[in-house]
């Protein structure tokens, strides 16, 4: 039981730990780069339209 119980501490904190570096990683985005989309609205970068679309509607 208490086995269990530390495992369960264990893939808690890092499953904590992957999700804060990853949403630190996300609030860096990329501001001067490309991103797929349109982007209508949406001067801060390069908008290279949505994947595997070349003709802007």
């Amino acid at each position: 039981m208490v086995l269990n119980m530390r495992l369960f501490v264990v893939l808690a904190t890092a499953a904590a730990a992957i999700i804060m570096v990853t949403q630190a990683a996300l609030a860096q985005g990329n501001p001067g780069g490309t991103r797929p989309g349109w982007g209508y609205g949406d001067n801060n970068h390069t908008h290279t339209g949505p994947p595997g679309q070349s003709v802007r509607p």
